[in-house]
């Protein structure tokens, strides 16, 4: 059952839910639906987002300006939809450091409460920490540690693609809706069917793994997903950034994935292969 005295232990809707994750990572899709559902079985309450807000001026009075980006979601080991919970060093967690990109940022609306909550036009958001004015990208600001390890709209996600894999498109969207009911406005909330993507299985599956990345955003799903998804031709993407007018490129399947062991870890550990 759910661990009853702390977050941060395992529990048993945990171990399912790792599970859920690895068997999804590994392409056995039958597998990582049948431990999402064990965990779902165990804790699947969703948080209507619509419920909280940006909380301002914030528990920094001494911070210049409104602090936008600051709210009153509960942090992981107080929100529901926490399953396993972990914690990161700085307060901030990743805010002041990472941006969402423009594709990203695209998969939003303001009428998504993940986008209006979570992401800021900077910290504080004054001069000259604005990163809408000066880079037209917003930072990513999750000031209260939000469900950040195993969580309950990850298994939604992971039962919702493994449906869509099979073409169950109705079942798969019934999942989709759920989480989105708990995010987006209820003025722009539509619920979708398969008549919207024109009954069309690999339509469908895409909008899934959309949700996926609206959803999962720096929670470090994402190299995991560009991993996986790159074993197949239809998904395989290229990465590129450019900085300091130098464009850099991640092919698929290239073996700049992967970091070289540390060396000490090497000099203790002779036989472990490094990779190339």
């Amino acid at each position: 059952v759910k661990n009853k005295l702390t977050k941060f232990r395992a529990s048993k809707a945990g171990g399912y839910a790792l599970l859920a994750r690895t068997y999804l990572f590994m392409g056995d899709y039958e597998n990582a639906r049948k431990n999402a559902e064990l965990a779902l079985s165990l804790q699947g309450e969703l948080k209507n987002m619509n419920d909280y807000s940006i909380i301002i001026p914030g528990p920094f009075p001494n911070v210049p300006g409104a602090p936008l980006g600051w709210t009153n979601i509960p942090d992981a080991q107080l929100n529901a939809e926490t399953i396993v919970a972990r914690h990161f060093l700085r307060p901030f967690g990743l805010g002041m450091d990472v941006c969402a990109s423009p594709e990203l940022s695209a998969l939003f609306t303001n009428d998504d409460k993940r986008w209006t909550l979570y992401y800021a036009d900077g910290w504080p958001p004054a001069p000259p920490f604005n990163y809408m004015s000066r880079y037209q990208v917003k930072i990513f600001l999750r000031g209260d540690f939000y469900s950040n390890y195993l969580n309950v709209p990850e298994m939604y996600l992971v039962r919702a693609e493994t449906f869509a894999r099979e073409g169950k498109q109705q079942e798969a969207l019934s999942d989709i809706n759920k989480l989105r009911l708990n995010r987006i406005t209820p003025a722009a909330y539509k619920v979708f069917t398969p008549a919207d993507f024109g009954n069309d299985d690999e339509r469908v599956l895409r909008f899934v793994l959309e949700e996926r990345r609206r959803e999962l955003a720096f929670t470090g799903m994402r190299v995991i997903d560009l991993k996986r998804l790159n074993k197949e031709t239809r998904f395989r993407k290229t990465i590129k950034h450019t900085a300091e007018g130098k464009e850099y490129e991640l092919q698929p399947g290239s073996d700049k994935y992967l970091r070289q062991l540390w060396p000490n870890a090497t000099i203790f550990n002779p036989d472990w292969p490094l990779n190339p």
